[in-house]
């Protein structure tokens, strides 16, 4: 068994892992982006949580670098929507 997963329930982390299969490609699609990175926020911080109920903060470092990447997406995709927007035509 994985020492960082020890004691967690195998359908918490079927869950976790299903919908993170679906929310990744609705980040990477243009018209699901912000769906997707919002839904993928939400899944990194429950596994944060998870991990952090259980005491294990092996490898936290790299849960939050993910969340800060996705939302550094986020943040940059909704600057260029918004530049575009102010673009006359």
């Amino acid at each position: 068994m994985n020492p960082g997963h020890a004691g967690v329930l195998a359908w918490v982390r079927l869950i976790l892992s299903g919908a993170e299969i679906l929310a990744a490609p609705l980040f990477l699609l243009p018209v699901t982006a912000a769906v997707g990175g919002y839904a993928l926020l939400g899944i990194i911080g429950l596994a944060i949580a998870i991990h952090a109920l259980h005491g294990d903060f092996r490898g936290l470092e790299v849960l939050v670098l993910y969340a800060v990447a996705v939302y550094a997406s986020l943040a940059w995709r909704k600057d260029r929507a918004g530049a575009a927007s102010n673009c006359s035509t």
